[in-house]
């Protein structure tokens, strides 16, 4: 089981990953070309009036540039994660299983996922986006147990899982005209479905440890909805954002007990700096508050808030005027957070 997850999950990095390079080798044949294009106003023409938030990738994941209208924008993504968190892991076991896990004390775990995917934008006017995200997912989990009714003799157990993971939906709509001094509000409307494998449907070990997966989902068992609001400042050469959101995860029955995962207030801010015509780095900071979740209307004894805040960096590199290189960074700033994730997109506009 473990090796042909693995080998399926080596053939979607592999798809995502030729598409990626495909992309960019067509961007780098046309960049000396574009490079050497004449100038499409005369010299001495007065700039346009700016309607439209910079380009510059603000590092949150809602939200970006807003693809022109009547423009198909085609993102290979490929995406790293890894975690060590025991309070996370608690969390995630007691959701797994339904009940509470008194009996288990875990010592150590880490989780390292993998997504390789697509996403689809598409401009249906210059202020209203659409996106389609479709990640498929390679996870593997380390754990090592300790049995409190059994002299703390501890145990390591190994588990992984691979396949399509939870698709995404997302709309985003500048507000308003902004520009000249005016910051740009831009309003987002995500929505994740539950395409992936739920850890509700994953087999466990029926004897001690008990409610430990012995597969790993690909998805979270949730629908989720997140509306949220970016206000863009641009102040040449940097552009100033800030983020702040609301994740609802919608409880639903699970083994005849209705679940509630929890909700989540989430915000961020940033500033990215573009270096030239091509070029531009990002920072910022990114947290969510998540509210412990309920099991049958109880708080399992377990279960906590997480605080999970990160810092982020990010490089952007324009090949031309079709095509571009982000690349992000973000690092564990709380406990609960990912030690590391890092992000690789190519968006080629059609």
């Amino acid at each position: 089981m473990k090796q042909q997850g693995l080998m399926q999950a080596t053939i979607y990095a592999s798809a995502i990953l030729a598409g990626t390079l495909w992309c960019a080798s067509i961007a780098w044949a046309d960049t000396a070309s574009s490079s050497e294009a004449p100038p499409s106003k005369p010299v001495g023409q007065a700039p346009a009036e700016q309607s439209r938030p910079p380009a510059i990738e603000t590092l949150i994941s809602t939200t970006g540039v807003l693809t022109p209208a009547g423009k198909f924008v085609i993102e290979p993504f490929i995406q790293y994660t890894h975690s060590s968190s025991s309070i996370a892991a608690v969390q995630g076991f007691v959701l797994a299983q339904v009940l509470a896990i008194g009996n288990i004390n875990i010592q150590q775990y880490t989780n390292d996922t993998a997504y390789a995917g697509v996403t689809f934008r598409y401009g249906v006017s210059n202020r209203l986006e659409m996106d389609l995200r479709v990640p498929f997912v390679y996870a593997q989990q380390n754990t090592a147990v300790s049995n409190l009714t059994n002299n703390g003799v501890q145990q390591a157990f190994n588990s992984t899982g691979s396949g399509l993971g939870d698709i995404e939906l997302s709309m985003h709509y500048q507000i308003n005209k902004g520009g000249n001094g005016s910051p740009y509000y831009i309003a987002n409307l995500q929505v994740k479905s539950m395409t992936g494998s739920s850890p509700f449907s994953m087999p466990t070990y029926q004897s001690y440890p008990a409610g430990i997966l012995e597969q790993q989902p690909t998805g979270t068992g949730f629908w989720g909805v997140q509306p949220s609001l970016t206000v863009l400042y641009p102040s040449d050469p940097a552009v100033f954002y800030g983020n702040v959101s609301y994740l609802w995860n919608i409880g639903h029955n699970a083994a005849g007990t209705y679940i509630s995962p929890g909700n989540a207030i989430g915000f961020g801010f940033g500033a990215g700096l573009s270096l030239n015509d091509r070029a531009s780095i990002s920072l910022g900071y990114n947290q969510s508050i998540v509210s412990a979740p309920k099991v049958g209307g109880i708080t399992p004894p377990l279960a906590t808030t997480l605080e999970v805040g990160s810092f982020l960096v990010g490089w952007s590199y324009t090949l031309n005027k079709s095509t571009s290189i982000n690349l992000n960074l973000a690092v564990g700033a709380t406990r609960q957070a990912p030690d590391v994730q890092l992000t690789l997109r190519v968006p080629y506009t059609l």
